[in-house]
């Protein structure tokens, strides 16, 4: 029969998502998630409720080609900060 035991580990924290992760290349991705998501918040769809149509489409940063290029490049630029 196997026993919990408390370890201690290093875990890096991502304080704008405020989480904790395992490994830096998560940490760095979520970390440049959530500033992508405070820099460019979820649009979403207006919609005509007489009509039911939708009146424009909504949108979130990780459609668009750009911004994804740019997620990539500022999770390198935080992996560069921790080591």
């Amino acid at each position: 029969m196997s026993a919990i035991q408390a370890v201690q580990r290093k875990v890096f924290y991502a304080p704008t998502a405020n989480r904790h992760f395992f490994s830096k290349r998560a940490a760095a991705k979520r970390e440049a998630s959530a500033m992508m998501d405070n820099k460019y918040p979820t649009e979403y769809p207006e919609i005509n409720w007489y009509t039911g149509q939708q009146i424009t489409a909504g949108g979130h940063w990780s459609e668009d080609d750009r911004l994804r290029r740019v997620h990539d490049r500022l999770s390198r630029i935080i992996m560069r900060r921790l080591k």
